[in-house]
C-alpha cells in the first residue's frame, strides 16, 4: 500500500504513514507516546491540546453522573474506546466514558460495555465530534452520546437509539434528560459549563441548593451588641 487516504478536519494533525497501523503497533508504540493519538481507520490522528474550560466541563459532568448513578459505575476521562470497521482499527478517546465497575479492564475499552460517551465541543473538535465521531459511536451501538457546547449560550445535546451507524433520537437545549439503567438524570447546561458558579456547591441535583448561613437555627450568646456577629453558644 503506497499511502493512506482518510478524510479528516484540517484542525487536527494526521500522521503520514505508508501503511495502516496494526493492533500490535498501536499497543506497543502509538498508545505509549507522550502525545495523545486517536486511531482512525488505521491512521494515527494527534488530538489537540485540551482547553482548561473543557476539562472543567468534563469534570462537572462526571460529578453529576457520579451523584446520580453511584459508585457501581466507572467514570473514565480520555481513555481509548475500541471501534473496528472493515478490518481497519479505530480507537476514539472520548472526554468521558461511563461503564459498569465490573466491566473488563481492557485497553482499548470494549464498546459493548460502554453506556455513555461524552465530548465537550470546541472550535478545533466541533466538526469531528458532530460528524465522524457521532457515526463511530453509533456504529458500535453506544447507547448515549452527550455533547457539551460551551461556545455561545450553554447547551447540551443527547443522542440516543443508535441504529445502522447513526443515532435516531436527539435532545438539545439548556436542559436534557438521560436514562441509564433505570435512572432518569436531568442535566442542566449551566451546571456543567459555568464551572466557577457550580464548583462552589456540593455535588447534587441542579435543584438542590446549600442553606444560607443566616438560616442557621443555632442559638446565639445573649446580650450581643448591634453589629456584632452571631456566635453559637
Amino acid at each position: 500500500m503506497s499511502g493512506i487516504e482518510v478524510v479528516l478536519p484540517t484542525s487536527k494533525r494526521l500522521v503520514s504513514l505508508d501503511h495502516l497501523v496494526t493492533h500490535e503497533e498501536w499497543a506497543t508504540d502509538w498508545s505509549q507516546r507522550a502525545e495523545r493519538y486517536e486511531l482512525v481507520d488505521g491512521a494515527p490522528l494527534m488530538s489537540p491540546s485540551e482547553h482548561p474550560d473543557n476539562g472543567d466541563a468534563t469534570t462537572m459532568l462526571l460529578i453529576r453522573l457520579l451523584y446520580a448513578l453511584g459508585e457501581e459505575w466507572r467514570f473514565l476521562q480520555h481513555i481509548n474506546v475500541g471501534i473496528t470497521s472493515e478490518g481497519r482499527l479505530t480507537h476514539r478517546i472520548p472526554d468521558l466514558t461511563v461503564l459498569r465497575q465490573d466491566s473488563p479492564r481492557d485497553n482499548p475499552l470494549d464498546p459493548t460495555q460502554v453506556v455513555l460517551v461524552a465530548e465537550v465541543l470546541s472550535a478545533s473538535t466541533r466538526e469531528e465530534d458532530l460528524g465522524r465521531k457521532r457515526r463511530d459511536y453509533a456504529s458500535v451501538s453506544i447507547p448515549n452520546y452527550v455533547l457539551v457546547d460551551r461556545e455561545g449560550p450553554p447547551r447540551l445535546r443527547v443522542l440516543t437509539d443508535p441504529l445502522d451507524g447513526d443515532y435516531r433520537s436527539e435532545q438539545a437545549g439548556e436542559s436534557v434528560t438521560l436514562s441509564i439503567a433505570g435512572h432518569d438524570i436531568i442535566l442542566a447546561a449551566t451546571e456543567i459549563i459555568r464551572w466557577r458558579q457550580a464548583a462552589c456547591r456540593r455535588p447534587g441535583p441542579p435543584s438542590v441548593a446549600r442553606p444560607r448561613e443566616e438560616d442557621s437555627a443555632a442559638p446565639v450568646r445573649p446580650g450581643r451588641r448591634a453589629g456584632e456577629p452571631a456566635v453559637p453558644v
